[in-house]
């Protein structure tokens, strides 16, 4: 029997980052965190919820007391929500090439480093 599997996006994970989501939202995270349903993050939903992070103060009027590599800790280490696309070492590298270039560039900046392709 499969898992019931849902998408969350960049923001929603903010949302879920500065625990702000709505009651639904949160029931369905409760729900992933005793194991009845499976929510994933795409990639990119995930280095854009780190850039913002990473660029701003505040997200819907909450502060943010997260740096990028904390909020990746939160979502791999304490989360029930599975990253798919690339592993979470690979989304450290993208996070520290943020600060210096768009979130695209950072992307592929990292594919060419990960997979040592020529450039």
């Amino acid at each position: 029997m499969s898992t019931e599997a849902y998408t969350i996006d960049a923001v929603s994970l903010f949302h879920y980052l500065l625990d702000i989501l709505p009651d639904r939202a949160n029931a369905l995270v409760e729900r992933a965190e005793a194991g009845e349903v499976a929510i994933d993050a795409p990639f990119i939903a995930v280095v854009e919820t780190l850039c913002t992070v990473g660029s701003r103060d505040a997200i819907c009027g909450v502060q943010i007391a997260l740096t990028p590599v904390e909020a990746l800790e939160k979502i791999t280490d304490e989360s029930p929500i599975r990253i798919r696309g690339e592993d979470p070492a690979t989304l450290l590298k993208v996070v520290s090439l943020i600060a210096d270039l768009s979130i695209h560039d950072a992307m592929i900046v990292t594919s060419h480093r990960t997979r040592g392709t020529e450039a």
